[in-house]
């Protein structure tokens, strides 16, 4: 009778997750889809060492951007920065925070180090941009907004002369 009623239970709950799926719209070629940026991002770094090999060019510490960087400042980074992502959109539990730190931030560092220069920036920049994408899917521009703009109205509120009394509290 209990493992019945386990079933029943399982047989409701994954009704419920299939229908949250449908109502958002999540398929799962849709959201493998999302993995697509991975091989333009590889096109992205070969392209960009590739072409820094053809080069020599100088770039602020670095001699050559077809090299590695020689104080791994790009290569830190870029793993400071997928830290950053990891911790934020893909560790749900304290225990896979450490996890990621502990082994999937070295084990980047160890995959990019000997790359050009120019493929570490380039690298740097893409999870940059990606790091804001996500900081807008989630709302934080949002917040930030309203933080500025409480400012700018206490500003303004401080700017009237002494006794006069604003008639409404927009923002």
């Amino acid at each position: 009778r209990r493992q019945r009623q386990m079933c029943i239970r399982d047989r409701r709950k994954a009704r419920a997750i299939q229908a949250f799926y449908a109502d958002k719209g999540l398929t799962p070629v849709r959201n493998l889809s999302a993995l697509l940026f991975l091989p333009v991002m590889m096109i992205g770094v070969s392209a960009a060492g590739e072409a820094s090999s053809a080069l020599s060019i100088p770039f602020l510490w670095i001699a050559d951007l077809g090299l590695p960087d020689p104080l791994f400042v790009l290569p830190l980074l870029f793993c400071g920065l997928a830290a950053i992502y990891l911790v934020w959109a893909v560790a749900k539990t304290p225990r896979q925070t450490k996890l990621w730190l502990l082994i999937g931030v070295p084990v980047l560092f160890a995959m990019v180090f000997g790359l050009s220069a120019a493929a570490n920036a380039y690298l740097c920049f893409s999870l940059s941009l990606l790091l804001l994408q996500r900081a807008y899917v989630t709302g934080m521009h949002r917040a930030g907004m309203q933080k500025i703009a409480l400012r700018r109205h206490k500003r303004n509120l401080a700017k009237l002369p002494a006794g006069v009394i604003p008639m409404g509290l927009s923002l």
